[in-house]
């Protein structure tokens, strides 16, 4: 089966010249809404610990959300990638995601201001 590709309509504002690499489906949880999203698989571990490792904070597209940026939690296993608890709250409430929704996870490499970025696009899985 195919990746899922992202629903870029829905978005007001994303890297418009981006890669984008398909990291996960999830059901969000409620420790995944109050205390930071963890985000989970092999990919996600391939294309995101390093930046966590760095202390780097992302940005992270939305629907209804523009481009917030997050940063990663650094307490925890090392080998788990978790976005912090501040600023995804806020991503979470104005998505108006709760616990049991289904959200699609992609990582975006994309040049910015001639520097070589990355950045995370989520979106909510219709029913």
């Amino acid at each position: 089966m195919a990746d899922p590709e992202p629903q870029l309509n829905l978005f007001e504002n994303h890297p418009k010249d981006g890669e984008f690499h398909y990291l996960f489906r999830k059901k969000l949880t409620h420790s995944d809404l109050w205390l930071g999203l963890i985000l989970v698989g092999k990919r996600s571990k391939e294309h995101l610990l390093e930046l966590k490792n760095s202390s780097a904070s992302v940005k992270l597209y939305t629907p209804a959300s523009a481009n917030t940026s997050v940063s990663f939690q650094r307490h925890g296993r090392q080998s788990t990638v978790q976005l912090s608890k501040v600023g995804w709250t806020e991503i979470a409430t104005s998505n108006g995601f709760v616990e049991d929704d289904e959200i699609d996870c992609w990582c975006v490499y994309h040049d910015e201001d001639g520097q070589r970025r990355t950045s995370l696009l989520v979106q909510k899985i219709s029913n």
